[in-house]
């Protein structure tokens, strides 16, 4: 284990910690791949744990939604709902140009694709004190299904789908029985990065990826 001590203590007026999640901060080269890393924050005599993570690998699954001129997006659920007379039902999406749009497209549900691999991954740039959470989505490569929740799938085509744009369709942005999407808010890449910047004070304790 390693751990990176500060030299000096910065003022009150500083915050804990300071958060970006798109590519505001600068990023220098020289950032560490990580199995863990772990930031505490000493105050009043005690260490409070502010960021804890771990490199995991697990399975996402690949749905298709088509509109009435054919064409598809793709995201990670299926929408289920039950109506008031306990049908089981999928919630179509609306996906808006933009934040502002008042039309949209709408997409049916059109079943499911196939399986990514999904890993979130860490690196450190120890100097600058900033963690860079990378989520990162590819090719489901193993003969054996993560889940028996769905049936077939070809995840050579979920891969070559979602490398198309993938939403991760998270919340509840209902429109009665719709989902909304404003595509200029949505990421649909498969690596997704997340950058944060700790303070001068803060401790970073990391372990080095092995493999």
């Amino acid at each position: 284990m390693k751990k990176v001590f500060c030299i000096f203590l910065v003022t009150l007026t500083i915050v804990l910690c300071s958060c970006s999640n798109k590519k505001e901060i600068e990023v220098a080269d020289g950032f560490i791949e990580c199995y863990s890393i772990k930031v505490t924050f000493n105050y009043d005599s005690y260490d409070k744990t502010i960021f804890n993570e771990k490199y995991t690998r697990t399975a996402a699954m690949v749905y298709e939604f088509k509109s009435d001129d054919g064409d598809s997006i793709y995201t990670d659920r299926k929408l289920e709902y039950y109506d008031s007379d306990g049908l089981r039902l999928n919630r179509t999406i609306h996906l808006y140009e933009d934040r502002y749009a008042s039309d949209f497209i709408e997409y049916k549900y059109a079943g499911f694709v196939g399986w990514l691999t999904v890993e979130n991954l860490y690196f450190l740039d120890v100097n600058n004190k900033i963690v860079d959470s990378l989520v990162k989505y590819s090719e489901y490569l193993y003969s054996t299904k993560p889940s028996s929740s769905e049936e077939g799938g070809d995840n050579k085509k979920a891969y070559k789908c979602a490398k198309k744009g993938y939403y991760i369709l998270s919340g509840y942005m209902y429109e009665n029985s719709a989902f909304s999407l404003s595509s200029d808010l949505e990421e649909k890449g498969l690596e997704r990065h997340t950058y944060t910047k700790f303070s001068d004070d803060c401790i970073i304790t990391f372990r080095k990826m092995w493999f």
